[in-house]
């Protein structure tokens, strides 16, 4: 929907500058998230056994959470991909990968810096957003 000056509709354009954001880290991440391998979902249901993406907090076990983790085909390391759809923020404490000992970590999230961290990490994933959590 657009203006006679083509422009977007206002209501619109917050989101528009939110698609944006995850569009530049997504590309950020494309070896990770476009052509890594699919390594375990919160839906569950092409996988089976224990869960490869660990954490506490109100993230944990909220049906406003779900999350993705990817594998990087030339190393192995993973990047999860945290979604909150709810309108309150959530928060994943000691968040990790299955099995995998402490190693550091980014916390990439639109509008916002990338925050260096060490898994088991804490990450706040805001109301309707998506933060990404990367092995280094």
């Amino acid at each position: 929907m657009t203006r006679g000056n083509g422009s977007p509709e206002r209501p619109l354009h917050g989101l528009l500058k939110y698609i944006a954001e995850v569009s530049r880290i997504r590309s950020e991440l494309f070896d990770y998230v476009s052509t890594g391998e699919l390594a375990d979902a919160s839906d569950r249901t092409l996988f089976f056994g224990k869960p490869q993406v660990e954490c506490r907090g109100s993230f944990a076990g909220s049906p406003d959470a779900e999350w993705t983790l990817f594998r990087r085909r030339a190393d192995g390391r993973l990047c999860a991909v945290l979604g909150n759809l709810g309108g309150t923020a959530l928060v994943a404490s000691r968040l990790k990968f299955g099995g995998k000992r402490p190693r550091p970590c980014r916390i990439l999230a639109p509008f916002a810096r990338p925050r260096a961290s060490k898994l088991p990490a804490t990450v706040t994933v805001p109301p309707e957003r998506v933060v990404f959590v990367v092995e280094e």
